[in-house]
This record gives C-alpha cells, sequence and structure tokens, in this order.
C-alpha cells in the first residue's frame, strides 16, 4: 500500500509538472487549442462550401443551426 500510494503521488507530480509544461501563456492547454483551432478551421470551410448558407452548413456539420451560431459567435468567424 505504501508503494502505491508513493507511486500515485509521482504521478500526480509529473501529471502536474506536465499540465504546467504544456499550458499556454493563458492557460489553454495545447489539446484543448489544437482542438478549438480545427474545429474553427473546418466551420470556416464548410461555410465557405455552401457560400455561406448555415441551415446547408450546419446540415453538413451535423449539428442544429442554432449551435452553429453559437459555434460561429464563440469562434469569431466572419460570414457573408
Amino acid at each position: 500500500m505504501e508503494t502505491f500510494d508513493f507511486c500515485f503521488e509521482t504521478v500526480l507530480d509529473v501529471a502536474d509538472k506536465h499540465k504546467k509544461a504544456t499550458d499556454d501563456e493563458d492557460g489553454i492547454s495545447h489539446l484543448a487549442r489544437v482542438t478549438y483551432e480545427a474545429e474553427k478551421a473546418h466551420i470556416k470551410k464548410i461555410l465557405k462550401s455552401t457560400k455561406g448558407s448555415k441551415t446547408h452548413a450546419a446540415a453538413l456539420l451535423g449539428i442544429s443551426r442554432k449551435t452553429l451560431w453559437k459555434k460561429i459567435k464563440t469562434y469569431n468567424i466572419e460570414t457573408v
């Protein structure tokens, strides 16, 4: 049991150091940043392919128009 506690503490310490090392200056983890940028780029690409049709874009993305509008606002995507 003591070995487990020691190992568990070591794992937590390493995880905490890794988290600090991978956070951006604004506190967003690298994975979150990559996910954010990938989703934003994909939405922009779909909107361009649908010539700005949010109804069609939402259908292609498999989300509601309301969700698409929220994502457009969140990602500050300019629409035509």
